[in-house]
C-alpha cells in the first residue's frame, strides 16, 4: 500500500512465512470419542523495521460422549495464537469508516487465546423436539490498547505501547419444536455474553464490563 507520493513500492509491505506441524490422535471408546492435537508453529514476519520470529504450540482436546441415542455431550479446551494482521500493523492513519480513523504501532506481534467450552444437545426427531445449550469462556492476551480522541467530528484511535487481556463468558441456547402435520417449526434462541477488559480513558486505565443479551 503506497500512500506517500514517489515512495518505494516496499514502503508498507508486510511479509509473513508460517511453518507448522499438526500431529493428532483420535480415540473411540464405546460411547466416548477423544481427539488430541497439538500444532507446533513457527512464524517469521516483517513490516518496515519491525521483525519477529515466534515459535509456539497450540494444544487442543475435544471429548464427545454419546450419552443416549437422543442426547450427546461435547467438551473442548485449547490454546491458540494468531499474528497481527496487516490491518492491525499498518501505522499510517486509515479511515475504517466515514467517521472513524485508526493508527497502529507498526510492530509485529502475536495475540494469544485460551478457550474452553461445552455443549449439550438433545434431539427427539419423532416428537420434533430439539434442544442445545452451549456455555464457553475465552481469554485473549496481547491486545493493543488504543487512546481515543474526537477531532473535527472524526473518532480517532491511536495505538499506545500498552497491552491488555480480555475475558469473555458466553452462553447460547436454542429450543425447537416441529409440527409435521402443519409443516411448521417454532424456534426460540437466547444468548448472553459478559466481557471484562481495561480501557484507556484519558491517561487512566479503567476496568470495564460489557453485558450483552439477545
Amino acid at each position: 500500500l503506497d500512500t506517500i507520493p514517489n515512495a518505494p513500492e516496499t514502503e508498507n509491505t508486510y511479509q509473513a512465512t508460517n511453518v507448522y506441524w499438526t500431529p493428532s490422535l483420535k480415540l473411540n471408546l464405546k460411547d466416548h470419542y477423544l481427539t488430541f492435537s497439538s500444532a507446533v508453529k513457527y512464524l517469521h514476519h516483517t513490516y518496515k523495521q519491525s521483525k519477529s520470529d515466534n515459535v509456539w504450540a497450540e494444544p487442543h482436546v475435544t471429548w464427545k460422549w454419546q450419552m443416549t441415542s437422543l442426547s450427546e455431550l461435547n467438551m473442548n479446551a485449547g490454546l491458540s495464537a494468531s499474528p497481527r494482521s496487516a490491518a492491525a500493523l499498518y501505522d499510517t492513519p486509515i479511515f475504517t469508516s466515514y467517521r472513524s480513523q485508526r493508527q497502529n504501532r507498526g510492530e509485529t506481534d502475536i495475540t494469544y487465546r485460551q478457550s474452553a467450552g461445552m455443549s449439550y444437545r438433545f434431539m427427539h426427531p419423532f416428537k420434533g423436539i430439539f434442544f442445545i445449550i452451549m456455555p464457553s469462556i475465552m481469554r485473549t492476551s496481547g491486545n493493543m490498547m488504543y487512546a481515543s480522541t474526537i477531532k473535527d467530528d472524526v473518532y480517532i484511535s491511536v495505538a499506545t505501547d500498552k497491552e491488555y487481556s480480555m475475558t469473555s463468558l458466553m452462553l447460547n441456547t436454542e429450543f425447537s419444536k416441529s409440527f409435521y402435520w402443519a409443516m411448521s417449526n417454532i424456534t426460540i434462541k437466547g444468548n448472553a455474553m459478559k466481557s471484562e477488559y481495561p480501557m484507556l480513558l484519558g491517561k487512566d486505565i479503567n476496568d470495564c464490563e460489557m453485558l450483552t443479551y439477545g
